[in-house]
């Protein structure tokens, strides 16, 4: 099987340590050592950055709950944010 890129991003200024897509593919979001989460389009334009944590975001994470989006982090700050 042969792969086509069909897009590159150049978002981060450290390394990417997590990326996850929404459950129903339209949202993209990564993480990084530069304290950042962005997230991203389904056409891969982006659409928020989130600056909260002070250290290096380890994974993100989508999720669904009470039929509602919501978006979770984690970094080696130690701690976890939970948006919605």
């Amino acid at each position: 099987m042969t792969f086509k890129r069909i897009s590159f991003i150049s978002s981060h200024d450290g390394d990417i340590l997590s990326m996850d897509y929404s459950h129903c593919g339209s949202m993209l979001g990564s993480a990084s050592r530069d304290r950042w989460v962005h997230m991203f389009t389904d056409d891969y334009i982006p659409s928020n950055t989130i600056a909260d944590h002070s250290a290096a975001v380890t994974a993100v994470k989508f999720a669904i709950r009470d039929y509602e989006f919501r978006l979770m982090s984690c970094g080696t700050d130690k701690s976890l944010y939970y948006y919605n």
